[in-house]
Parts: C-alpha cells; structure tokens; sequence
C-alpha cells in the first residue's frame, strides 16, 4: 500500500560558508567579502537564519511493522549567503583597503591586487538562495502500524490502542 504526503513547516538552520585556502579552510562571513561592516555596505549577515521547509513524500506499507519512505523537500531561505554570494555591488579597493587583501582576493579573485584601479563589480545573481534535501526511510513500527487490513477501527494491527500495547495512559 502505499501512502504519499505533503508537508511544511518552519526550520531555523546555522551554515558557515568557507572556502579551502593554504591547506586549510577559511571562513568566508568574518572577511566581509562583499565590504559587509563597512561605510556604505550592507551589516554582516547572520549566520543562524530562519527557512521554510516544503515538499512530499511517498510510503510503501510493506507489512503492519515495516515501510520504505521516499521524500524529497525544499527550503526557502530569506538570505543570499549561504555561499558568501549575493548581489551586492562591490568595489575591490573598498573591500582591500577596508577588510584587507585576503577577503579582496575572495571578493574577486580575477582581480590580482589594488595596482589594477578602481573595479566595481556584482558578485551574484538577483535571486536568494535555496537550499534541497532528499531522503529514502526505512521505518520500523513499534506496536504495529495501523494500516493491517484486519483488526477495524480504532485498533492497531488487529490489536487495542492504549494499554495493550505498552502505551502509558494517565
């Protein structure tokens, strides 16, 4: 049997864009890539955002204690940098004399250092970011699942909800 579903909810997510340099790995949010912190840009963004969690899935009942489960969903963010990309205007000196010449070589790395002028640029495209997670479940079912195809209303597997089945009651 099977059975499909929707579902949606609110999800609040911590992410920290790096990126690999020197044999390590460095933070991207505290370098100010785009001249976030400084006069005339934008505050450093948050690194703990809200989301919203939308999608479906699809349960094949295999029998009343087990089932494999399909879903797919996606997450509506409300921020532009879950990669450290967003479409903000940016200008090299800005951000080297500013945030230095680490975050400026991130900011644009086609840009070799400040010798080549004043360059202004867009970093990102116009739209904010989303995120998609996908999974395949297996479910056991503790007590029997319900979906037997004897037992009738208000039973679970053919036997009686609540003190039979090892549910504590108040």
């Amino acid at each position: 049997m099977f059975k499909p579903y929707l579902f949606a909810g609110g999800a609040v997510y911590r992410f920290n864009p790096q990126t690999s340099f020197d044999n390590g790995w460095v933070d991207l949010q505290p370098l100010g890539t785009e001249g976030q912190g400084l006069p005339g840009y934008e505050a450093p963004y948050q690194l703990t955002q809200f989301s919203v969690p939308f999608g479906g899935g699809l349960k094949f009942i295999i029998n009343d204690t087990w089932a494999i489960g399909a879903e797919f969903g996606w997450r509506r963010t409300f921020t532009d940098h879950l990669d450290d990309i967003s479409f903000a205007e940016v200008n090299y000196l800005d951000v080297y004399d500013g945030n230095g010449s680490l975050a400026a070589m991130f900011s644009n790395s086609l840009i070799t250092g400040p010798e080549n002028g004043d360059v202004t640029y867009n970093r990102g495209g116009e739209f904010t970011d989303w995120y998609m997670m996908g999974g395949i479940t297996i479910s056991y079912f503790l007590g029997g699942s319900g979906y037997s195809s004897g037992g009738g209303k208000g039973l679970i597997g053919g036997r009686k909800r609540g003190k039979d089945i090892g549910c504590p009651t108040f």
